[in-house]
């Protein structure tokens, strides 16, 4: 029993408080936006994207692209190619001319490549004061642009960050993945309801043009691959400029499922900028969640091989199942509606749903998965220091010198 409390009251109980509140910052702040509406002239925007290499999945981007719902003489769109080594770059020039779609093609020229030169570049060419990052292989929604100006707008912010959802698609590697990625988005959006920074997602963000070309942005910045939008977020926080996350219907941008290899090769990647010195103390937060989630794992076995069934059972339905529920709070609104259309979300009786059910059975995926994403979490750490070498658009990058050079 002493197991038991030392479980619920140490790692538990801190843990479930922490996840109230930033539902409850979460809630609040989707209901505030949506009495929110745009006043004024719609301004001229562009919209920014870098690529290399998306034979494969820059059709579904195009096809969004072409169904974006603003003024065409208002929309500014520049794409730069990172010296791709497929037919990228002609489907681009083929679908733009079959649409009839205005799209600004530049290549990085010889010396100069990876993402971060190739938004640079698009920076440079764009002529608005509204800038759009998004990524190549994404789905925009019709009403991004106009959701993600309205929130600007009202909100007053320098960086307005977008929801992401992972697409749904039948596996447990996509189950995995989509969970994940509506909990990170989750605790960002929290973050920043809250005053903080924690993280933000290159697939869709809009950046003040004027603020972003006076922003010193930290040294790591321009010797990593990626993080271009994690250390763009916390320079922008630590120079005084307001962020803010839109939480407006309709906004939300769509990101296909990886690969089990792709899974694999973006987690070291993501993993590797908690290498990169002056990054917004990344290093220190994941420690926090390695110790976090390493303790709560080892006090678990400790319960399970150290005390009776009965604590057992009391340890995993006032722990891990509060903590699902909790969780399941923070995060649905962020699942994908694939995935809570789905089956396993879903009340099967009498062949119709209930949406009473639907939180419960997140609660409960959220309480069975538990352990193993602890882990997960805890196994992943240390094999970041022997696995700091990853492969990103045909490019081998590492992360093993100090400083960090890729």
């Amino acid at each position: 029993m002493f197991w038991t409390l030392l479980f619920i009251w140490f790692t538990m109980l801190p843990y479930i408080i922490s996840l109230m509140v930033s539902s409850i910052r979460n809630r609040r702040e989707k209901n505030r936006q949506q009495n929110w509406i745009f006043l004024g002239s719609l301004p001229k925007v562009s919209l920014l994207i870098a690529f290399r290499n998306e034979y494969q999945r820059i059709r579904p981007l195009l096809e969004s692209l072409a169904s974006l719902d603003y003024p065409e003489e208002k929309l500014e769109i520049i794409m730069v190619d990172d010296h791709s080594e497929d037919k990228t770059v002609e489907i681009i020039r083929d679908f733009a001319t079959e649409k009839c779609l205005n799209i600004s093609l530049f290549n990085l020229p010889e010396g100069k490549a990876g993402k971060k030169a190739a938004m640079v570049l698009a920076r440079e060419k764009a002529t608005s004061d509204y800038l759009f990052f998004t990524d190549a292989d994404v789905q925009l929604p019709s009403g991004w642009i106009l959701k993600m100006l309205n929130c600007q707008q009202n909100s007053g912010a320098e960086m307005v960050c977008s929801e992401v959802e992972v697409v749904f698609r039948k596996g447990i590697l996509n189950i995995f993945e989509s969970l994940e990625q509506a909990a990170l988005v989750a605790l960002s959006a929290a973050t920043v309801a809250s005053g903080k920074v924690f993280l933000c997602n290159g697939a869709g963000y809009l950046v003040n043009k004027q603020v972003l070309s006076r922003l010193v942005l930290p040294e790591a910045w321009h010797r990593s691959p990626g993080g271009d939008d994690v250390m763009l977020l916390h320079a922008m926080h630590k120079a005084g400029n307001k962020i803010a996350y839109c939480r407006l219907d309709g906004s939300r941008v769509m990101l296909e499922p990886s690969g089990a290899k792709e899974f694999l090769q973006q987690r070291i990647r993501w993993g590797s900028k908690v290498f990169l010195g002056n990054s917004s103390g990344n290093f220190i937060q994941a420690l926090l969640v390695w110790i976090f989630h390493s303790l709560n794992l080892w006090l678990f076995v400790s319960i399970v091989w150290g005390s009776g069934i009965y604590a057992v059972f009391f340890c995993f339905l006032v722990g891990f199942f509060f903590r699902g529920l909790w969780e399941a709070a923070l995060v649905r609104d962020f699942i994908s509606p694939g995935l809570q259309q789905s089956s396993i979300f879903q009340n099967q009786r009498n062949g119709s749903s209930s949406e009473k059910s639907e939180p419960m059975a997140i609660a409960g995926m959220f309480s069975l998965l538990a352990p193993f994403y602890s882990l997960y979490i805890m196994l992943a750490g240390p094999l970041l220091f022997f696995f700091r070498s990853f492969s990103w658009k045909g490019r081998t990058y590492s992360s093993r010198k100090s400083p960090p050079t890729f």
